[in-house]
């Protein structure tokens, strides 16, 4: 029973750090947050802090590694289904679940580098689907061309959406980037399809 109480205490006290972290991050960046300001706001001394984290890099990193893992896992769940709208849900039902940190990661106080992992995490998967459905005419650089185009328009929806700016579904969303992305490429793997002649620097 104690040390059921006392699991329970860490979850909690771990919680709030994050939460508190989070909460920071929509005024400042993380170059310009301090222990002390994550204690302070938290009501938790620097001890307790120092029980679980080295400094606030370390404390936004384990926030990040947790996101980058559970979307991994939904990838790798739906792997030999390939893109698809259920795919899609999953992957934003857990952006949603997640919305004030994927907020502060995507828009807020925020470089491109966490959000470049995740969109690296999605291009060998999505090269996958491209392959498997014969793409024409298509070199691995027209592929990453396609694919870049595509992720950063459905990035860009994702963040309005994150941000409220879209009052829509979870399934719409998904929907959406199903249509506008995946059906939209799905136009280069049919005869009719013209070769791309843009020139790409191998």
């Amino acid at each position: 029973m104690e040390e059921k109480r006392v699991n329970r205490r860490v979850r909690y006290t771990k919680m709030v750090l994050r939460e508190t972290l989070i909460e920071l991050l929509k005024t400042k960046p993380i170059n310009r947050i301090t222990v002390t300001d994550i204690c302070q706001h938290a009501d938790l001394n620097r001890g307790t802090f120092y029980n679980y984290y080295c400094d606030a890099y370390d404390l936004l990193s384990q926030l990040e590694d947790d996101l980058y893992n559970e979307l991994q896992q939904t990838i790798t769940r739906f792997a030999a289904d390939g893109i698809s709208d259920s795919l899609l849900v999953e992957l934003l039902t857990t952006v949603e679940k997640n919305r004030d940190l994927c907020h502060v990661l995507f828009n807020v106080n925020s470089d491109q580098t966490y959000l470049n992992r995740l969109l690296e995490l999605t291009r060998s998967y999505t090269f996958k689907y491209f392959c498997e459905n014969s793409a024409k005419n298509l070199t691995e650089s027209q592929m990453d061309l396609l694919y870049t185009f595509f992720s950063n328009g459905a990035v860009g929806v994702i963040k309005r959406w994150i941000k409220g700016e879209l009052d829509v579904s979870i399934e719409y969303i998904a929907n959406t980037i199903l249509a506008l992305g995946v059906k939209g490429a799905e136009y280069f793997f049919t005869e009719d399809a013209p070769t791309i002649i843009i020139k790409i620097k191998e």
